[in-house]
């Protein structure tokens, strides 16, 4: 379809010498700034204007690029995909920050406004990457004006942008009768695509599978990495999450699997081309799992080994005790031979081509590329044919993976010199792998030969297109191709380019649907050059091969039956797999690795303890409140179970630290300042103690750079360097404990560095519950949560709830509710606080979210003489500073550290808790009722849930009416609470120690 960005090229470029803001630069596109210290200047490729490149400096805040869209160009029914190329050859020092892409309008004064934001957060664009974001424009009316607006700042930089293009996607393809689309309202699976090499051009299937697996689930790619210097792996430029470990051997190998395994987890496992390597690591990640194992088949790897015959189990022993050397190489034939004999093993398989289909069964799963990247209309083919020197009247031949096809090369360079027509032209692009076929193209004179220099890989499209046919020939005699289908194939049919080929098993069913010329010998050859030489017309056939391509080789359509062969697998009872744990079990014991160990993260045994505990915190309001999470670090270490806690607040900016002080400033009721201070503490290690390491990694977001507190501030990108020097100054154990309170973003990171001996996750609230939560924060939340309590060995909450919001996650979640602090008993009364009017009606908490204010505010006019003391934080809420002044009896006193909080509980007459009952409180195991309860304050509540530890203790509040007859009473002296004995004993058994031996018990049971 017809771009709706022109001049994706840049070409047409102004005179910028001279331009002032809003001036245009280049064509179509214009400029705008604030400051002057910056460089706009062409991008050259050759001859050809080919991108920009931008330079900002101090002294200029931003820069942006825009254009006005036009709407009636393109087809917007469809979802739109910007893609932003920068080139590898730009040679920057340094990265530019794109703060944002955004599609702007005008308002009625012509002033510019946002109108969707298409990239929010900011992205660094470095030399030789990419970025591709998809939009909708559907809905929107055609008369509306739209700027596409791309906006660069957050320091100096240097930029270089080669195309800036937008394509509507076509319509995918009906899918086939058995591919089965997956219900948009499902879940996203997890799909862990398992490479036998990494660094191996084989790797180039596992990609491919990845991104169609993508379109429907979360995907990451993991393999080893065997070093193979010679290797072109096409994985340098994905998005996808990729994990590899390097491996010479096979002890190497197995300690690398064993871990990978262990800190993967997904829903399917798919093992792409049955090699040792990938089906060991592949049955290991099962395990880890309890997931099904697909394993997909490209082509028999039988092929290209001897003898060509699968191997037992026996064999491979007999051929160790004859050179041991094969034994300790994942990758010797006699392995590659005993893969095939694993095969039956997968819980399901996938093959690319019939003739594989034949053979071993499975699902059909084609090789395909993406139908909106190889899609003809995308590119000039006029310009690139030029570019490499052929007009009109050449026909131009093209050999896909020429590198490896030498003999291919000699055979059509034969049959052009049999042909002898000048225009016929054999364009060569990239490395030749030697001297051998210059020398054995030279006495063929009537033969034209063209050798070009290679090219980035993301041209491969628009050269494709270039050519007037792809001739795939390979020899007669090679065993490979029978149950391989050609690489370049489906590229050639995608972008409509005739196909000659000489057919081979894996091409029957094709050549059926006659989308390609097959050719059987040299006169078939040279017959079908001749009529290509005499063509009239540029291509021919582009249509039926395009149709073909979209309704069988296309990522739509396999993305579809990849759907059918993840649902079948889920569905299918697992396999037994007695070979593979054979293997794994001989393997283990003869390179010294345990496989059972480390793989399944054993729960605690009494040997383990005292352990060093790494506590992540979601916020940066630690030790502020003191929530359950403060509790039970501290209580942890009390223990003796725990011998040193590293504590760890969020990462935090700069900008961020300030702006909370600057937000605070003038305002009683908000946290900002207070989380100021404890950071800062953090920060200067002023709140450690020889036991308890509390930090915060303080970073210089979005700047260049910033100092701060006598030194330079470090990236964001430098947080995990932060976590291990931090690590190895405070001299931690080797896989420590982690536990965390999700949600945490920075979890994976600090999780490959701790490495630690056991994951545990504590449930606090639910996020994705937060009132006036965007649709898009809940989704994020439910990732986030789902990310760690599918990784955790233990998950724990603090009510039942809770558990049952995340069973869909994870089912084996421990109930363990929150718990009273054995406070110290000659507590002082706060003594401000104490003088007050009486009686003191008091709360501490948070004033934002859940606090009923028309019943404080009732409560307030009921006792006009008295003081209603509220201790937390309102930032956000500016009602509860009007209802304040509203009423002068309300004292807003601002957060408290918690030890303050207890004293000035200790003052109060009687200790409120008003809250609405709604699905947040419902979800809620409050704690200010275990404080107000130590501390030994009568309490009146609402009537919420999960407070049965103390509801046969406290005042509990129908309704607001009820509440207010509550507290006269409790004032009155005619309801009162447990005598202190018993009170005593209730604190004792809802102690926070008694919670931790609760959760050591569960830490340290036999699992089974």
């Amino acid at each position: 379809m017809t771009p709706s960005i022109r001049n994706p090229k840049f070409e047409k470029w102004s005179n910028v010498s001279t331009y002032e803001n809003n001036a245009s630069f280049c064509e179509d596109w214009s400029i705008e700034f604030a400051g002057n210290a910056f460089q706009l200047q062409p991008l050259n490729e050759g001859d050809i204007r080919s991108g920009v490149n931008l330079r900002i400096d101090d002294s200029t805040t931003w820069v942006r690029l825009w254009q006005r869209l036009d709407l009636g160009s393109a087809d917007f029914t469809h979802d739109t995909q910007l893609m932003l190329t920068i080139p590898a050859s730009a040679g920057h020092q340094m990265p530019g920050m794109l703060k944002w892409i955004a599609l702007l309008t005008t308002d009625p004064n012509g002033k510019r406004v946002f109108y969707r934001k298409l990239l929010e957060n900011p992205a660094q664009l470095l030399p030789g990457g990419s970025m591709v974001l998809d939009f909708s424009l559907e809905g929107i009316e055609k008369d509306q004006e739209l700027l596409l607006s791309l906006h660069f700042g957050g320091g100096p930089g240097r930029f270089s942008l080669q195309s800036t293009t937008t394509i509507t996607r076509s319509t995918p393809a009906p899918a086939p009768a058995n591919a089965k689309l997956a219900d948009p309202a499902e879940t996203k699976l997890k799909v862990c695509i398992v490479s036998s090499d990494l660094d191996d051009v084989t790797a180039r299937r596992a990609f491919s599978l990845a991104e169609m697996a993508a379109r429907k689930h979360e995907v990451e790619m993991v393999g080893p990495s065997f070093n193979d210097e010679s290797a072109r792996s096409p994985l340098d430029s994905t998005t996808h999450r990729t994990r590899s470990f390097t491996a010479t051997g096979m002890s190497s190998f197995l300690e690398g699997a064993i871990e990978m395994a262990r800190n993967t987890k997904c829903d399917v496992v798919h093992v792409v081309k049955p090699r040792l390597p990938s089906l060991l690591l592949g049955h290991l990640i099962r395990l880890q799992n309890n997931c099904p194992m697909v394993v997909d088949m490209d082509g028999r790897e039988l092929a290209s080994v001897e003898p060509r015959e699968p191997a037992d189990f026996d064999e491979v022993l007999e051929s160790a005790k004859n050179d041991p050397a094969t034994f300790d190489s994942p990758q010797d034939e006699s392995w590659t031979r005993f893969a095939e004999t694993l095969l039956p093993e997968a819980d399901l398989t996938t093959v690319t081509n019939v003739a594989l289909q034949r053979r071993f069964g499975g699902l059909l799963v084609r090789p395909a590329c993406d139908e909106a990247v190889y899609n003809p209309d995308r590119y000039d083919r006029d310009r690139v044919r030029d570019e490499f020197g052929y007009g009109p009247s050449d026909r131009v031949i093209l050999l896909p993976d020429t590198p490896h096809r030498t003999e291919d090369i000699i055979e059509v360079a034969e049959a052009l010199n049999r042909v002898g027509d000048p225009h016929l032209v054999l364009c060569l692009i990239g490395g030749i792998p030697d001297t051998t076929p210059a020398e054995r193209l030279q006495p063929l004179r009537l033969a034209r030969v063209d050798f070009h220099p290679a090219q980035p890989k993301r041209r491969l499209p628009e050269l494709v297109n270039l050519a007037d046919a792809v001739v795939i020939l390979h020899r007669a005699d090679d065993p490979v191709v029978d149950f391989r289908l050609p690489a370049g194939l489906a590229e050639a049919l995608a972008l409509g380019v005739p196909v000659v080929a000489r057919t081979r098993a894996s091409l029957k069913d094709i050549a059926l649907s006659g989308v390609y010329t097959p050719v059987f010998n040299e006169i078939s050859l040279d017959l079908e050059l001749r009529a290509l030489a005499y063509s009239q017309t540029k291509r021919g056939g582009s249509e039926a091969a395009r149709d073909y391509f979209l309704s069988e080789m296309s990522y739509s359509v396999n993305a579809a039956r990849l759907e059918t062969a993840y649902d079948t697998a889920l569905k299918r009872p697992r396999r037994a797999t007695p070979l593979l744990d054979k293997t794994l079990d001989l393997l283990a014991e003869t390179f010294g690795q345990n496989v059972e160990t480390p793989l399944r993260r054993p729960l605690l045994r009494r040997e383990d303890a005292p352990r060093d505990l790494v506590f992540l915190w979601k916020q940066n309001d630690s030790d502020l409140y003191g929530r359950r999470s403060d509790m039970l670090a501290n209580q942890l270490l009390r223990s003796g179970k725990v011998r040193r806690v590293i504590h760890l607040d969020a990462p935090i900016s700069l900008d961020e630290l300030n702006g909370l002080a600057e937000a605070s400033y003038g305002q009683l009721a908000h946290q900002g300042k207070g989380i100021y201070s404890n950071t800062v503490r953090r920060i200067l290690h002023q709140a450690d103690t020889s036991d308890f390491i509390r930090r915060t990694f303080l970073h210089r977001g979005n700047t260049s750079d910033a100092r701060a507190f006598g030194h330079d501030l470090p990236p964001m990108e430098a947080y995990s360097d932060f976590i291990r020097q931090l690590m190895k100054d405070e001299n931690i154990q080797p896989n420590a404990l982690l536990w965390i309170s999700p949600i945490v973003p920075d979890y994976g990171t600090v999780l490959e560095i701790v490495k630690p001996r056991l994951v545990v996750a504590d449930l606090i609230d639910d996020q994705r519950l937060f009132p006036g939560s965007s649709k898009r924060y809940r989704e994020q939340a439910a990732k986030g949560y789902e990310a760690i309590l599918r990784d955790a060995d233990v998950v724990f909450t603090n009510c039942e709830p809770l558990k049952t919001a995340f069973n869909s996650f994870r089912p084996d979640i421990h109930v363990v509710p929150n718990g009273c602090d054995i406070l110290l008993r000659d507590i002082i009364p706060d003594t401000h606080v104490a003088r007050l009017p009486r009686p003191i009606i008091g709360y501490v908490g948070n004033l934002r979210d859940r606090i009923n204010l028309p019943l404080l505010e009732r409560i307030a006019k009921t006792y006009p003489d008295g003081s209603i003391v509220l201790v937390g934080s309102a930032h956000g809420r500016p009602e509860v500073n009007d209802l304040a002044a509203r009423n002068p009896n309300i004292k807003l006193l601002g957060v408290k550290p918690y030890e303050q909080a207890v004293s000035i509980i200790k003052a109060f007459d009687v200790a409120i808790m008003p809250h609405l009952r709604n699905e947040q409180t419902d979800h809620m195991n409050p704690l200010k009722l275990y404080v107000y309860f130590a501390a030994g304050a009568p309490i009146v509540t609402s009537e919420v849930a999960n407070i049965n530890d103390l509801a046969s203790h406290i005042q509990i509040a129908r309704d607001d009416d009820d509440f207010l007859a509550n507290l006269a009473s409790v004032l009155r002296g005619k309801t009162s609470g447990p005598e202190e004995s018993s009170r005593q004993d209730i604190i004792e058994n809802l102690s926070w120690a008694r919670r931790v031996d609760a959760i050591w018990r569960v830490l340290a049971r036999p699992r089974g």
